[in-house]
């Protein structure tokens, strides 16, 4: 830090007034932002709003800024291909994102911001001062900026100001990690991060060396490779979590490593694309899940608040509420997201409701239902076997939200029920709703604002009594939307 003293003189009396100025150390990394405060003790103080951008430019280097109420929060310089970029503020304001450094073969695709766990689609966004539309700059509605411009993503939350907030270890014991790794070209870049936040970046030397931090954030870790380039790999060999030894070839979840022809696997030491390697959580499992019980006695479990959380067993949820707050979860260990019948649920909801939750591949099994289960506001990224059954009798409603990739069913239904959809986008799918083959239950299904694309069937069963009911239905490259015993009797509009 620099300090300038500045001496005043008024009436023979010298008052000494010290003046701090602070500079940080370091500027934000293009590729791998500051992701905000790391408190450690419970402060009073205005809330930091969490943010994630997730974007790209097509040539590696266009160059955005992150903007609010008209001041420059951060900056970041996006990589060719789809990634997270993340901040926190306490400001209040209009949001933009403000892309800067236009050139020939340079355009910049942002995909989403996430806003305290509220996910905004650019394609919604009505104010788009960079998108080349009817011959010239400007326009609405797209997640592209050809030109110098913006996107407008509306305001900052109404509930910010000023509260009392415990972030980081909430008075937990510091935490030791010890990273053994390399690059092939002794340049590859890495960070070490818990619970989404980064506690270390490392540039990595050509042979194996050990490289050290400690923190007191608790939660899921992992290890991301974020600056991938031609003859440029990185190899882990193990990260050490307070002397606890957990060998990257051990770990079942590794985005980063080229497997099958594709970016994506498991159990191996090997990063060859920029992707993450998960270690588990920080002793005591990392607190990222918290429960509280209102007056009323309905159970509320609340998620990671838009991080990343990786689980290694199925979240139960019995009678309750799950909010994620936009948190996505990465399953280890509990399938492949393949049609493999033996894969685990990542939720199993038991007359219960799950909402504001990203499910990333493998989805496994998706979502279990039992009695009446609300869905709200999910978003499976890469269906697994299914992304939802229905495993016992009564009333599920999903709304709000998507399915994407889904190689055979979107939703199974295996019991009688009455099965809502609306609010819903679904594409790249087989079939979007299957009643259990050969089944004669009654189940009724209702379709309210459902958009359906690239997929071979719509709705099917086996079953005559199952009714369907269906109103502002769009759909595009179908091959049929209803392949029913008897059509005319049993899908009705509404």
């Amino acid at each position: 830090m620099k300090f300038k003293r500045l001496v005043l003189v008024f009436g023979g009396l010298i008052l000494g007034l010290i003046v701090v100025l602070s500079w940080g150390c370091q500027q934000n990394q293009p590729t791998a932002p500051e992701t905000g405060e790391n408190l450690n003790t419970v402060s009073s103080k205005t809330r930091a709003t969490p943010y994630r951008l997730r974007a790209r430019s097509t040539d590696g280097a266009g160059h955005v800024n992150f903007r609010i109420n008209n001041q420059t929060v951060t900056s970041f310089t996006l990589g060719s291909s789809m990634r997270d970029y993340t901040a926190s503020s306490s400001l209040t304001g209009d949001i933009i994102i403000q892309f800067d450094n236009d050139a020939s073969g340079r355009d910049v695709q942002i995909d989403y911001l996430s806003v305290d766990g509220d996910y905004r689609q650019a394609e919604n966004m009505s104010y788009n001062t960079g998108v080349w539309q009817d011959g010239s700059c400007g326009g609405s509605n797209s997640e592209w900026l050809h030109c110098n411009g913006s996107i407008s993503f509306g305001n900052t939350p109404s509930g910010s100001g000023s509260t009392t907030t415990t972030s980081g270890g909430g008075g937990g014991s510091n935490v030791n990690y010890t990273l053994r790794a390399r690059s092939t070209d002794g340049r590859g870049q890495v960070n070490l991060r818990t619970d989404n936040n980064t506690i270390a970046t490392w540039t990595l030397g050509s042979s194996m060396s050990n490289y050290t931090a400690s923190s007191y954030n608790t939660g899921d870790i992992s290890v991301e490779f974020y600056n991938d380039a031609t003859d440029r790999d990185v190899q882990i060999d193990y990260l050490e979590v307070n002397g606890d030894r957990r060998q990257a070839e051990d770990m079942p979840y590794n985005s980063a490593v080229w497997e099958d022809g594709s970016c994506g696997g498991d159990y191996s030491e090997w990063m060859h694309c920029n992707g993450v390697i998960g270690f588990y959580s920080t002793p005591g499992g990392g607190g990222s899940i918290t429960t509280t019980t209102t007056s009323g006695g309905t159970t509320t479990t609340s998620g990671g608040g838009g991080g990343t959380r990786y689980i290694s067993q199925t979240i139960r949820v019995n009678g309750g509420t799950y909010d994620g707050g936009g948190e996505r979860i990465i399953a280890q260990g509990m399938g492949d997201g393949s049609q493999d019948e033996d894969q685990d649920p990542i939720f199993r909801l038991e007359n219960a409701t799950l909402r504001n939750v990203r499910i990333a591949a493998p989805g496994c099994d998706g979502v279990h239902c039992y009695g009446d289960c609300r869905v709200e506001n999910v978003v499976w990224e890469d269906v697994g076997e299914d992304a939802l059954t229905v495993k016992g009798s009564g009333t599920t409603t999903v709304s709000g939200g998507s399915a994407r990739y889904a190689s055979d069913k979107v939703f199974q239904l295996n019991q009688p029920c009455t099965f809502r959809v609306e609010n819903f986008t679904a594409e790249d799918f087989g079939c979007f709703i299957r009643q259990n083959g050969g089944t004669s239950f009654q189940c009724t299904i209702y379709l309210n604002n459902v958009t359906l694309r690239n997929g071979s069937y719509g709705v099917r069963t086996d079953a005559s009594s199952t009714q369907i009911y269906y109103r502002s239905l769009s759909t595009s490259n179908i091959d049929r939307v209803w392949r029913v015993p008897n059509q005319s009797s049993q899908v009705h509009s509404y």
